[in-house]
């Protein structure tokens, strides 16, 4: 109902003019009170007012800053949900620092083989020390056997022995 007055009269509704009021008579006894004090906290008061009026100003110039930019963030969305080519780019940037990584693996696993011809003389270098290792142990092996006939012979050696002895008494 309040308002159609409005629309009609052209008035204003009648809680603004008491809001208007309120803050007025609000604003006149803080002055009141800022009069009755001492020059110290008069001063201490204008300058926090001054001071407020700046936080006031530079939040103000942020505020503006802060939708500007949310603005064209929001262009940016738009741009990009229409455009196909625009949704697959960080596909495409995350695709491409794995392959530059595979790449630079492959690099520095080729730098790291060396040459035909240094590869060809790391292998017959293994090759021979592996023929070493091959003969020591085939010596090994020919030592321990000899040992093993040689234990079997002294063995045979006692039985015949005791057989020997034992058909003695």
């Amino acid at each position: 109902m309040l308002d159609i007055e409005v629309l009609i009269s052209g008035r204003k509704p009648m809680w603004r003019l008491t809001e208007k009021d309120d803050i007025q008579q609000e604003k006149q006894a803080v002055e009141d009170i800022i009069k009755n004090t001492n020059e110290e906290n008069q001063a201490k008061y204008m300058e926090m007012k001054v001071t407020n009026k700046i936080f006031l100003q530079k939040l103000y110039a942020l505020q503006q800053e802060l939708d500007t930019v949310n603005v064209k963030e929001q262009a940016l969305e738009d741009e990009i949900a229409h455009s196909q080519v625009k949704q697959e780019a960080p596909q495409l940037h995350e695709k491409l620092h794995r392959l530059e990584a595979h790449r630079d693996q492959m690099i520095a696993e080729y730098k790291s083989m060396g040459s035909p011809q240094e590869e060809r003389e790391g292998l017959l270098k293994q090759v021979k020390e592996d023929n070493q290792e091959i003969v020591s142990m085939e010596r090994q092996l020919k030592d321990i056997k000899e040992k093993i006939n040689h234990n079997e012979g002294t063995r045979q050696f006692d039985m015949d022995l005791e057989e020997h002895q034992g058909g003695k008494f």
